[in-house]
C-alpha cells in the first residue's frame, strides 16, 4: 500500500452507524406507515413482494406483513439462475 493511502487510512476514524433500540423502533414504524399509506393511496388491495432470499427482500416482506397483515400481501420467490457449469 502506498504511503499516502496508509496515512489516510490512519486518519480515518470509524463511524458507528448502528441504530439504538429506540431509533430502530421509530424507523420500523416509519417504514410500516409508509408501506401502509402507499398501498392505500394506490387503491390496490395489497402488495406483491418478490423474494430473492436475501436480507433486503426478507426485511421488505416483514415490513409488508406488519403494515398490511398476512392476507393483503403476496410473496413470490425469484431465484437467480446459476451461471456455473456443472461438470
Amino acid at each position: 500500500m502506498s504511503i499516502v493511502r496508509e496515512q489516510i487510512k490512519e486518519e480515518i476514524e470509524p463511524i458507528d452507524l448502528r441504530f439504538t433500540e429506540e431509533e430502530l423502533d421509530r424507523e420500523v414504524d416509519r417504514l410500516v406507515e409508509f408501506v401502509r399509506r402507499e398501498v392505500e393511496e394506490s387503491g390496490t388491495e395489497g402488495a406483491l413482494v418478490a423474494l430473492s432470499g436475501g436480507i433486503d427482500s426478507t426485511a421488505t416482506a416483514n415490513l409488508a406483513v406488519e403494515a398490511l397483515g398476512p392476507r393483503r400481501y403476496t410473496a413470490s420467490c425469484y431465484r437467480k439462475k446459476s451461471t456455473r457449469r456443472r461438470t
